[in-house]
């Protein structure tokens, strides 16, 4: 009897009227986090726009006065460094070594004092980068002759050298590739 007599609970008109809030505000959100994702993706057509402008870009900022002054002064530094280094590399002396390391200084001090047109920074930046590899296996071979040490040390040392030479021949070859006109290799 006591179920007889029980009130029923009414409803409250809020918790009807707010109970979808929150699922609406979940779809809102995966629609919007949806909508930015595909809008962010960049397709192969927009990436190659974005090259074309940045080349266009680059060809608007050429200074062909600047451009001629760096092929004058580092045309002439960087091909005799580079028929030098080709003499050297084929003398496997200590003295031999010592002029290659001397005359790489000297070629990476010429570029580093000039000013860097904007067509010619990719060239000058594998440049140094092949200079200061060579230099840095020069330096071991040089400032540590086989005869001190270890057998163990110095065969270590000499492949390090060894390899850091390798590394910066790559690079000369990789940054040369379109280069000899003006190098007059």
């Amino acid at each position: 009897m006591a179920m007889l007599f029980r009130k029923r609970k009414e409803k409250k008109w809020w918790r009807q009227v707010t109970a979808p809030v929150p699922l609406v505000f979940f779809f809102v959100a995966v629609l919007g986090f949806s909508l930015f994702i595909l809008g962010t993706r960049s397709d192969p057509s927009s990436q190659q726009e974005q090259d074309r402008e940045i080349s266009a870009a680059k060809q608007s900022r050429r200074n062909p006065e600047l451009e001629q002054e760096y092929r004058v002064r580092i045309g002439p530094a960087v091909s005799s460094y580079l028929k030098a280094r080709s003499v050297y590399q084929g003398q496997a002396t200590q003295e031999g070594y010592q002029k290659w390391l001397a005359l790489a200084q000297e070629t990476e001090e010429a570029l580093m004092r000039q000013r860097v047109p904007a067509y010619y920074q990719e060239f000058h930046l594998g440049a140094v980068v092949a200079l200061s590899l060579e230099k840095s296996g020069l330096r071991d071979i040089v400032g540590n002759p086989s005869d001190s040490g270890s057998v163990n040390e110095s065969l270590s040392l000499k492949e390090r050298s060894e390899e850091k030479l390798r590394s910066a021949d790559e690079y000369w070859k990789k940054i040369l590739q379109g280069q000899e006109e003006w190098l007059r290799l």
